[in-house]
C-alpha cells in the first residue's frame, strides 16, 4: 500500500547538523519529524525519504486483532533448524559416481 505525502522543510539548524520536516498525506495525521541534514552530493529527497513516516501511518491505519484480557498459553520453542523444501537434501548418489 503506497501512501503519496508532501514534504516541506520547516527549519534547518546548521550547527547542530539537523532540521525538521513536515509531512502531509491526504487521510493521515500531520507529522513533524527532526532528521539529519543531507552530506553534500546527497540529494535532500533520499534523507527525506529515509525518515518518512508511510509505515507508521499504515500502521495506525491497519485493522488489528485484539485479544481478550487474561489470554495465555504455553509455547515451546524448537532451536533446531526444520528443513524445508528448500534445504539442499543429501544425494543418493555416491560422489565417486557424479
Amino acid at each position: 500500500m503506497g501512501i503519496a505525502y508532501k514534504y516541506t522543510v520547516d527549519s534547518v539548524d546548521s550547527a547542530a547538523k539537523c532540521m525538521v520536516v513536515r509531512y502531509e498525506a491526504t487521510g493521515h495525521e500531520t507529522m513533524l519529524v527532526s532528521m539529519r541534514l543531507p552530506n553534500v552530493g546527497e540529494e535532500l529527497e533520499a534523507v527525506v525519504k529515509e525518515h518518512s513516516p508511510v509505515l507508521m501511518w499504515e500502521w495506525r491505519a491497519a485493522n488489528v486483532y485484539l485479544p481478550e484480557v487474561g489470554t495465555s498459553n504455553t509455547v515451546e520453542e524448537s532451536n533446531e533448524a526444520q528443513p524445508d523444501d528448500e534445504t539442499p537434501q543429501q544425494s543418493d548418489v555416491p560422489v565417486s559416481d557424479v
